[in-house]
């Protein structure tokens, strides 16, 4: 008896004629690049993405918390030209707003702070790294 593959022969040779693309390395020589780290506020993420979307940065969001108050956070991600950093950073702080919160209350540590004492979170933290070396595969 015969095998018969319930695939068309079309969509057989389709998927055979793929090819392994070819891996791109460029070095600090070639291209100047950032990687840019932003930490930003849950609340102030979403907008922050659909900015950067609409000014054509490639984001990638991780969630994370921590720092003082143990909030939740987002890091966003960014390979960016190195000329376009300063862009990135403008819409990062116009969609970021800082705000006061109230201080956790923690045994020993917070003693001697009134319980109605406020700590002022800021926007956003962001770290500009060079690119030693930028693969793309």
């Amino acid at each position: 008896m015969r095998f018969r593959s319930k695939i068309s022969p079309c969509v057989l040779r389709m998927r055979y004629m793929r090819t392994v693309p070819q891996t791109e390395v460029l070095t600090q020589g070639d291209y100047a690049m950032k990687l840019v780290i932003a930490i930003v506020s849950e609340d102030d993420a979403t907008l922050i993405m659909d900015r950067l979307r609409d000014a054509r940065f490639s984001v990638t969001k991780l969630s994370s918390s921590g720092g003082f108050l143990r909030l939740g956070n987002t890091t966003l991600l960014s390979g960016i030209d190195d000329d376009k950093v300063q862009e990135f950073i403008s819409i990062v702080e116009n969609e970021s707003k800082s705000h006061t919160q109230p201080a956790p209350m923690v045994s020993g540590f917070f003693d001697a702070i009134h319980p109605s004492a406020e700590v002022t979170i800021s926007g956003a933290t962001i770290f500009i790294l060079d690119v030693e070396q930028f693969i793309k595969v």
